[in-house]
């Protein structure tokens, strides 16, 4: 059993590492610029990842779900979105859009 959970921590460390590094020309330093948002995320996001659209202010949550909708859905989909309410039209374009 130690086994696994010793190859459990080590698969979530590499995919973080490899998300990352699929990110990282769209970043300068720790810096990604809010031009690129969209690319990144493209990069970034893969089919049954879990998404809070929160934000610590209602500016970073408008940016994140205004954002998010512009991502191509033939790239990111079926995302498992967390949302507290639906207070964005944008959150029912990701529905509709099957993001």
């Amino acid at each position: 059993m130690q086994h696994t959970i010793s190859s459990r921590w080590t698969t979530r460390r590499a995919e973080k590492a490899r998300r990352l590094a699929r990110v990282a020309p769209f970043a300068q330093g720790h810096l990604l610029s809010s031009e690129r948002i969209v690319e990144a995320l493209e990069a970034l996001l893969v089919p049954g990842d879990r998404v809070a659209l929160e934000g610590d202010n209602q500016k970073q949550a408008d940016f994140l779900s205004r954002s998010l909708a512009r991502v191509n859905p033939g790239v990111v989909h079926d995302l498992h979105l967390l949302i507290a309410s639906i207070s964005r039209p944008e959150h029912l374009d990701l529905f509709e859009l099957g993001i």
